[in-house]
Order: C-alpha cells, then sequence, then structure tokens
C-alpha cells in the first residue's frame, strides 16, 4: 500500500474520502462525545507540544539526560490516568489530559465513567472530521501491554506511531507500531530488555524502527522550521523524549546556509 506522506494529503486507513469533511456528521452525531471541540491543526500541535518558537527549538539551552532510565513502566494507575491511556486518538486523549492536568475531574468522570470513552463514540468522530482519526488505527494492546511513548504528526489525519511494552518471562518485550499495519516501519519494531531502557536507547529503538527524520524530508526537504512545526513526542515516562526528538531533526535535517545564492536554470 502506497502511503503518502507530504502534509494535506489523506492517507488510505481503510476509510473513504467521504469522512474527511463535516458533510459526512450524518447519523453519527448523535454518538459523538459532548466535550469535543474541533480544534484547529496548528493549535493542536502547539498546545500538545507546548511549542517554543523556532529559535528556542534549535537552541535546546538545557543538558538532556540521554542516560535517565525510568524505574518502571508498569506502575498501579489512578483510574482516570489508566482510562486515557487507553484512549488511542490522539486529539480526544490530549483534550482528556487537559481536563485531567486544570483539575477538572467531575468532567471527566462524565465522560470517562467506570469503562472509558465508548468506542462506537470515537469511530463516530472520525467522520466528523479526519483529524479524529489520528492514533484510532493502532493496533489494541495486548494483556498487561502498555504505551511507552508516541509521535504524533500534524498531517491530514493525525498519524499516529507509538511503543508498546509488556512483561513477560521476565524480560520487557518492546514493539513499534503504526496505523497502516507496519507499512510506514523502516526497519526491526520489537526487541527485548531485562530492564527499562534508557532515554537514549529508547529513542534510537523507536527512530530505528520508524523514521522520523525521512518521514519528515520526505514532506519538508530543507525547511526546519516546518518540519518542528509538523511533529509531538510525547512519553508518560520519558519526560523529554520530545525534546530529544527535536535535537536529532535539527542534527540531521539538511539546513541551507543563509544568504547562499539560488542556483539558476540556464
Amino acid at each position: 500500500m502506497a502511503i503518502s506522506r507530504t502534509p494535506g494529503i489523506c492517507k488510505c486507513k481503510g476509510k473513504s474520502s467521504s469522512q474527511a469533511g463535516p458533510s459526512s456528521t450524518t447519523g453519527a452525531a448523535r454518538c459523538i462525545p459532548a466535550f469535543v471541540v474541533l480544534p484547529s491543526k496548528s493549535s493542536h500541535i502547539a498546545t500538545t507540544a507546548s511549542r517554543r518558537t523556532p529559535g528556542e527549538n534549535q537552541r535546546m539551552p538545557e543538558e538532556i539526560n540521554v542516560n535517565f532510565r525510568p524505574k518502571t513502566y508498569f506502575r498501579p494507575q489512578k483510574l482516570e490516568r489508566y482510562l486515557i491511556s487507553q484512549v488511542k486518538g490522539a486529539v480526544v486523549r490530549d483534550r482528556l489530559e487537559r481536563l485531567l492536568a486544570e483539575g477538572r475531574h467531575d468532567e471527566l468522570q462524565n465522560i470517562l465513567g467506570e469503562e472509558g470513552v465508548p468506542k462506537p463514540a470515537l469511530k463516530a468522530l472520525g467522520s466528523v472530521h479526519p483529524w479524529f482519526m489520528g492514533g484510532n488505527y493502532l493496533p489494541e494492546t495486548e494483556d498487561a501491554e502498555v504505551e511507552i511513548a508516541r509521535i504524533e504528526l500534524a498531517s491530514t489525519t493525525f498519524d499516529v506511531t507509538a511503543l508498546f511494552a509488556k512483561f513477560e518471562n521476565g524480560q520487557i518485550l518492546f514493539r513499534v507500531v503504526d496505523e497502516y499495519e507496519g507499512d510506514t516501519l523502516t526497519g526491526p519494531s520489537e526487541m527485548k530488555s531485562e530492564k527499562p531502557l534508557t532515554l537514549g536507547e529508547m529513542t534510537d529503538f523507536f527512530l530505528s524502527a520508524w523514521s522520523l527524520i525521512d518521514t519528515l524530508e520526505m514532506s519538508f526537504e530543507a525547511d526546519l522550521n516546518g518540519a518542528l512545526g509538523f511533529f509531538v513526542a510525547k512519553s508518560d515516562f520519558y519526560p523529554d523524549f520530545d525534546r530529544l526528538c527535536r535535537k536529532r531533526v535539527i542534527e540531521a535535517f539538511p539546513v541551507s546556509e543563509p544568504g547562499e545564492p539560488e542556483e539558476e536554470d540556464g
């Protein structure tokens, strides 16, 4: 299956093009959670990343501890946090996380209940706008498997690639998954470890299984600022995951030298 990664071009996720706009809401609106407010694409990425200005992004003033290692991935969680972690959709999860951060627990309780946001409601959102599709086509987590990290793209359908982990037979089993049955993965997507990975090890594994750099270069060529504004990296276990991904992009991205004269044809 051919995957287009050009911004603004809808990518196939087994959905018809009729689902890409508000005209397809007939019959689905009754299933849509009342808390959902359709965001602009730029505001979603800016909010979730706590976006810095391009200059600040490129300076990276604070040292990133690539040797940071979480004690465990399998800690007890409060019900609210657990139910939010089970929501795969990027836009919906971001809204729920903001409610949690703002201490709006009554609203969260009304939305989540005891079992989380109903799947029919989440599926209905995809028919309202393709942004709500992002993340919903990731594979289901297996028993006792947790999401360690994810990278979200500001593409038409807010594509998400994620890292899952579970403890089995004395080892931690990791796997990187995408929303295209593995078609966008570029390297080995599974590994084992006896202990949690360091930030550097986790990032190396993630970005070797799915190449963020190649994805951005195909869409932005030498536009570094555009590339930095097109993704957000998230992790409940690695606070500096987004900063390290940005550092990797800045180091690897082709950038034109300032004042370089453009070549003329002929």
